[in-house]
């Protein structure tokens, strides 16, 4: 599919050029906490917090877990299995000992595009089984647009993408539309499916666009409620509140037009409005996520069985 992937993809690179302050934190998810109905019923609400979701890293950015959430269905995400965070390149020894010794991590799977990896390369860590399933299509015209145009000043590159349309609110549904994508997304559901014991930490560059699709897809299929969902997509905002706030201010030295300002930060956030236009355009192609996973990522019943199965308790 080639309309629009301009726009995909170049902002997805965008956190490659601009540093990512990493937010240390700790503390597990307790999952849920109980709230009243209108009939005075107890049900229970997912907690959806920094605290609540951090993995305690200090050299990588946006480092948190799904583990915790309650699902439609009353399970809950296990604890510490499923890990998503921005690139590993600056991990730490503390970081990568939390990362083998208390989540037990056995198995990484790298999202970017063999230029990022090569300008940040990921540690080797000793046990630990790391793949790559680039999203980007870097054989097509899209890749080269994606990594041109860069002069050495982040703040100029984002400014001069959202001027020249490459940022949009399209970006993630274009991304899950596009045959790339939904294969390179089936692949990252096959390692899932086929992983067994210890943690599974997915990442891209900042951890927030390839990899909070991912981390969209994941929770659908595990049965989480679309709400959360959205509440765990724009945690990211908490996570990198000292970055976004930095190129914002810096963006606000260069141009005072509202609607490029806007631009800039949802390229080094997290914009709810960009996830909702993905869910919406896969209801209204699809009729809901539920099809969607099946009919272009390729689950079938007996997948989403097995992934309920491994990850859930």
């Amino acid at each position: 599919m080639e309309k629009n992937k301009k726009s995909v993809l170049v902002a997805l690179c965008v956190t490659t050029f601009v540093s990512v302050f990493a937010l240390a934190g700790c503390g597990v998810n307790s999952g849920e906490k109980e709230v009243g109905n209108s009939s005075g019923e107890k049900q229970m609400e997912n907690t959806v917090t920094q605290e609540s979701q951090s993995l305690g890293l200090t050299g990588v950015a946006n480092a948190r877990q799904l583990g915790g959430y309650i699902t439609t269905d009353g399970k809950k995400i296990k604890d510490g299995v499923l890990l998503r965070t921005g690139q590993l390149s600056a991990a730490t020894s503390d970081d990568i000992t939390a990362l083998t010794d208390k989540f037990q991590l056995t198995e990484v799977i790298d999202l970017r595009t063999t230029a990022e990896i090569e300008a940040a390369l990921d540690p080797a860590i000793e046990g630990v089984t790391e793949e790559r399933i680039p999203i980007i299509d870097e054989s097509g015209s899209a890749y080269a647009v994606m990594t041109a145009g860069y002069t050495g000043d982040p703040i100029d590159h984002a400014i001069a993408q959202v001027e020249n349309g490459t940022i949009s609110d399209t970006m993630y549904s274009d991304l899950v539309m596009d045959t790339y994508g939904q294969n390179a997304y089936h692949e990252f559901f096959q390692k899932l499916l086929a992983h067994k014991d210890g943690a599974f930490l997915f990442h891209c560059a900042g951890g927030k666009d390839r990899t909070g699709v991912a981390a969209v897809l994941l929770l659908s299929a595990l049965g989480v409620d679309r709400n959360t969902i959205m509440e765990d997509f724009i945690l990211t905002n908490d996570f990198n509140a000292k970055n976004i706030a930095y190129v914002v201010s810096a963006a606000e030295k260069k141009t005072s037009d509202v609607k490029i300002l806007e631009g800039v930060k949802a390229a080094v956030g997290a914009d709810p409005n960009y996830m909702e236009k993905m869910f919406e355009a896969i209801d209204e192609k699809y009729g809901s996520m539920d099809v969607f996973l099946k009919e272009e990522i390729g689950l079938t019943d007996k997948d989403i069985a097995k992934l309920k199965d491994r990850y859930l308790e």
